[in-house]
């Protein structure tokens, strides 16, 4: 599958604005916590809240020097772990020994050297991350990774996430990273095409051609924390699939390494 170029596509000044106020809404939330709180477990096995904000925080250092090519870029840092659940742990360690000043203050600083260095590149510009991606989806990517952990704290404290206003710059990543999702799960449909179609209060948007051999259809926030693997939202309606790539999808869709 080829991701049909139709559908909602946000301006890289969108991307932006999405990105400053999701780390403006964890900002607020991570500042009103209680001293228990950091303790508490989350959704994610093993992550308390504390684990969640120092994976951001050092995926935040290493965001940052791949955007300038510092010692910690991506291309750099990943081979030194044996594997990704290994280097996202060390992350996570990092933040163990810290007062939550100092852990808050950590993502912070991070969150915005790397909003601000991204704001200097053109839209197209390549950033080494991953297999390669420009600009534009580098800022989808790190508004969806604040997003999905944000989910993971508040789900923990019962906070308000917030959770609409960045939804379509994640669900269209997880549209476009579909075939590297099936690919990863050996579940290619070479002559199967994909339509999504996305529902909220605002409407229906969608993606991929009209005649599609295959549809996905859900609301609009279950499908983020479909592609983001996280708990679907309690009194919506689950995913619909129409065909065997649709299926696999809904099975296989996941918008990060």
């Amino acid at each position: 599958m080829t991701p049909d170029p139709t559908g909602p596509s946000a301006s890289f000044a969108d991307v932006l604005e999405g990105l400053r106020h999701r780390h403006a809404v964890l900002r607020r939330i991570v500042r009103s916590l209680s001293t228990g709180d950091w303790d508490t477990p989350t959704p994610a096995a093993g992550w308390a809240v504390r684990d969640q904000l120092a994976h951001l925080a050092d995926t935040e250092e290493v965001a940052f020097d791949t955007l300038t090519g510092g010692p910690r870029a991506f291309a750099a840092e990943l081979p030194a772990f044996p594997s990704a659940d290994a280097f996202t742990a060390a992350g996570c360690q990092r933040g163990a020994g810290m007062s939550t000043a100092e852990l808050v203050g950590w993502w912070e600083r991070g969150a915005t050297r790397t909003r601000e260095r991204l704001a200097e590149l053109a839209a197209t510009e390549r950033v080494a991350w991953g297999f390669g991606m420009d600009a534009r989806t580098f800022g989808l990517a790190r508004t969806m990774e604040h997003w999905a952990h944000t989910l993971d704290i508040t789900d923990a404290v019962g906070a308000d996430a917030e959770l609409v206003r960045e939804a379509p710059l994640v669900a269209e990543l997880g549209y476009r990273t579909i075939p590297w999702a099936l690919l990863r799960a050996h579940a290619t449909h070479p002559r199967r095409s994909l339509r999504v179609e996305l529902h909220s209060n605002g409407g229906t948007d969608s993606w991929g051609p009209p005649d599609a051999t295959d549809v996905v259809s859900a609301h609009l926030l279950q499908w983020c924390c479909l592609v983001t693997r996280r708990t679907p939202r309690p009194g919506l309606p689950v995913p619909r699939a129409w065909g065997p790539m649709a299926h696999d999808v809904v099975r296989h869709a996941r918008c990060y390494l």
